[in-house]
């Protein structure tokens, strides 16, 4: 498998931004604090039809299930906006992961990019 495009790319995020670093997000406002999604994990994650092997597959190599564990409050509030779950306060942790994980690579993929757990 090679990598390819990360998102994000260097020099696109704030000075300062930790692009080698785990994928973590800032604990008060949910911004994606450091780490990159390699261009295979989007094109995984938001291909059409079922990608749910894809994504969970991608949560672990991301270890996404840990980086929202700090945050998880804020992925709640994020996938809440969405309307599309009932069950946010209850499920796994992996499930909220892979939620979180399924829908910031579609708008990387439609948008171009995904500033974390923000609308």
């Amino acid at each position: 498998m090679t990598h390819g495009t990360w998102y994000p790319k260097r020099g696109s995020m704030v000075k300062g931004y930790k692009y080698s670093a785990p994928i973590s997000f800032d604990p008060k406002y949910g911004w994606l604090a450091s780490g990159r999604f390699p261009a295979e994990c989007i094109m995984d994650c938001s291909a059409s039809g079922s990608v749910d092997f894809a994504v969970e597959n991608w949560r672990s190599i991301l270890k996404f299930s840990q980086a929202l564990e700090p945050v998880r409050s804020l992925a709640e509030r994020y996938l809440k906006e969405f309307g599309a779950w009932d069950d946010l306060a209850t499920v796994d942790i992996a499930t909220l992961a892979d939620r979180v994980l399924w829908t910031a690579c579609n708008d990387i993929a439609e948008q171009g990019e995904w500033a974390g757990l923000i609308h």
